[in-house]
């Protein structure tokens, strides 16, 4: 399978998603994010 398959694979699949589907996976991504960013933080201060 090349990578356009691929793509348009994940593609179908988030069009699959409901709409809490989709927030649920944006609230997990911010969560990481933020907790990235905090991790980066401390290791500034520290």
């Amino acid at each position: 399978m090349d990578s356009s398959q691929g793509v348009s694979t994940c593609l179908l699949e988030l069009k699959s998603l409901t709409g809490g589907q989709l927030l649920a996976i944006l609230a997990v991504i911010t969560t990481i994010i933020l907790y990235i960013m905090r991790i980066s933080e401390y290791g500034t201060y520290h």
